[in-house]
């Protein structure tokens, strides 16, 4: 069920949600930082998944996000590469506690990668921007949330994975 929804407010969810006898509420991840719902909790059994949803506390799921790092920075060491770059959507990493970046920074000195290689946080993907930040930057792989559209954007404009650019995406 969607509770963002034209005229939907969140006591008529609430109210619609025990009409039909949901007892139990799984919530994912919210599409932006400060958004609230505000059931009637007591109605329902919550599991929150994701970090997204401060308050109230509820029991939850997540993915590891720093160990999921750790495990592609020490992935892509494995596999011979010097100058890995972390590329991210800059709200999103604020919602993430900054956790996959703190992996990256942690993870790069640990285990001797050039740690000049800056991190790059958009507001709004722009492709032409990432190309900048490749020229500027020189990473030998990107580490970030590319879908096969973005990479093909890339492609596009000159820049070949994997030829000219390793990718790690962490939604894979």
């Amino acid at each position: 069920f969607w509770l963002f929804r034209d005229g939907m407010s969140n006591q008529r969810f609430s109210e619609m949600l025990r009409a039909r006898g949901i007892r139990g509420v799984m919530l994912t991840p919210l599409p932006r930082l400060g958004m609230q719902i505000v059931l009637h909790w007591p109605y329902f059994s919550v599991v929150a998944h994701g970090l997204s949803i401060a308050h109230p506390v509820f029991h939850r799921t997540s993915n590891d996000h720093y160990q999921s790092m750790m495990l592609a920075m020490r992935e892509c060491r494995r596999c011979g590469y010097r100058r890995p770059g972390f590329v991210m959507d800059g709200p999103l990493s604020e919602r993430l506690e900054h956790r996959w970046e703190a992996a990256f920074v942690i993870e790069r000195e640990k285990l001797g990668f050039d740690t000049r290689v800056a991190p790059y946080f958009y507001q709004a993907w722009n492709p032409d921007e990432i190309c900048r930040w490749v020229k500027r930057e020189k990473p030998d792989v990107m580490i970030s949330l590319l879908m096969e559209d973005q990479l093909t954007q890339l492609a596009a404009r000159g820049i070949r994975v994997p030829e000219d650019l390793g990718v790690v995406s962490l939604s894979v």
